[in-house]
């Protein structure tokens, strides 16, 4: 298991929380790619090198963004993206498929956004600008 999660930061709280984000990819270069990006944008980055890590992660912390790579040993994304789901840890989740070759059929159903490799940086300012939006819906909803 990547043993980054245990230095990461802690959960955020609030409205102006920083977003927090799970990039799991297998090929390192994508993984950090993905982590500056996120990072550029304020957000808070863990990342796995599989799914089923990816798993693991998601059921032990909670994300607001958890972008899959598609095509990964041990655990593919679209595998990982659908034991996420039905284990309920995606609830305050959006799950993202970044791959060169969208999910189709029953595999486009784990996910919530597609965004097709190579990533455009509107693509994740747009991710990031509707996690911070429900952060703050759900924020209020707790205050009322």
């Amino acid at each position: 298991m990547n043993s980054q999660f245990l230095n990461a930061p802690g959960p955020a709280n609030g409205p102006s929380a920083s977003v927090r984000v799970l990039v799991v990819d297998d090929n390192p270069a994508h993984r950090q790619f993905g982590r500056c990006l996120f990072e550029s944008l304020g957000c808070h980055v863990w990342t796995a090198e599989n799914g089923a890590e990816a798993v693991r992660l998601a059921r032990a912390l909670t994300f607001e963004i958890v972008v899959l790579d598609r095509h990964m040993p041990v655990c593919d994304g679209d595998a990982a993206a659908a034991s996420i789901r039905e284990a309920g840890a995606s609830r305050l989740s959006r799950l993202v498929s970044h791959s060169s070759n969208p999910p189709s059929g029953r595999a486009a159903q784990a996910y919530d956004v597609v965004v097709p490799k190579p990533a455009r940086v509107v693509d994740v300012v747009h991710l990031v600008t509707a996690a911070r939006r429900a952060a703050r819906r759900g924020a209020r909803a707790l205050a009322a």
